[in-house]
């Protein structure tokens, strides 16, 4: 196990698949729980995860999302840090949630 901060979101993703083989009743409280605590789910904490990732393509996406992000013209602004809605069936940690639905700032 690393414990390095950008495995957070793998961690993360981890803990979100081995919690769907537990019975239906245990997931009606697990669920919420795991969503209000899924802070590594928030994209400035999955991009580190994904720069180090061992697969190439993966870390040449983050690099793309990330020239994405710097080179949008946004209002320097303080931000609310939300933690986005997940999705509970994704195959991959960087599809945890969905990327078209979010603001690029």
């Amino acid at each position: 196990m690393n414990h390095s901060c950008t495995s957070g979101s793998k961690h993360l993703w981890n803990v979100i698949k081995n919690s769907r083989y537990l019975s239906d009743d245990l997931k009606k409280f697990v669920d919420p729980v795991i969503f209000r605590n899924a802070f590594m789910a928030h994209r400035q904490n999955l991009l580190p995860s994904m720069l180090t990732d061992e697969r190439r393509h993966i870390r040449e996406l983050a690099v793309r999302r990330i020239r994405k992000v710097r080179g949008s013209s946004s209002t320097v602004k303080p931000r609310r840090f939300h933690v986005p809605k997940l999705k509970f069936r994704s195959n991959l940690y960087i599809d945890m949630f969905d990327w078209f639905k979010i603001d690029v700032t």
